[in-house]
């Protein structure tokens, strides 16, 4: 199933809000991509510390990672953000995000069926750019 094809919503104020509180109050634990990549589970919400990406993008639900893929050797994240859209980080610095916000992440994505789409993970696979490969699985190793 490409999951990169889907019906792109707009984001309600209460949900903005949340993303918002969440960036403000995130845990000052930072994860370096390199080194824990391996520890990351798929599914798991994760802060982009990259700037250079509005509000709505630097929240993510993980959905795939591909090993040593990135500029320089790097690992590229792929992420599935509350509103549907497929988002790509390379060379990504990473906060957790604090449990107690769990729970409202789950409903918030559920809003939009972000979490539906990606649950069937063993069968779900994602292409970066239209003319890339479609890969299937979580963690892929380099080759």
């Amino acid at each position: 199933m490409d999951t990169n094809k889907i019906k792109i919503v707009v984001l309600d104020k209460v949900h903005v809000e949340l993303i918002r509180e969440i960036l403000e109050n995130k845990k000052d634990e930072l994860v370096c991509v390199s080194a824990t990549s391996k520890n990351l589970q798929y599914g798991q919400y994760l802060i982009a510390e990259n700037e250079d990406f509005n509000e709505e993008e630097r929240l993510f639900r993980l959905v795939q990672i591909r090993e040593g893929k990135g500029f320089f050797g790097s690992d590229i994240y792929i992420g599935r953000l509350p509103d549907g859209r497929i988002i790509t980080y390379n060379e990504p610095t990473v906060s957790l995000i604090d449990p107690k916000y769990i729970e409202r992440l789950n409903v918030m994505f559920d809003c939009y069926d972000s979490r539906e789409i990606d649950d069937e993970h063993e069968q779900v696979g994602y292409r970066i750019g239209k003319n890339s490969e479609f890969v299937v699985g979580f963690y892929i190793k380099k080759k």
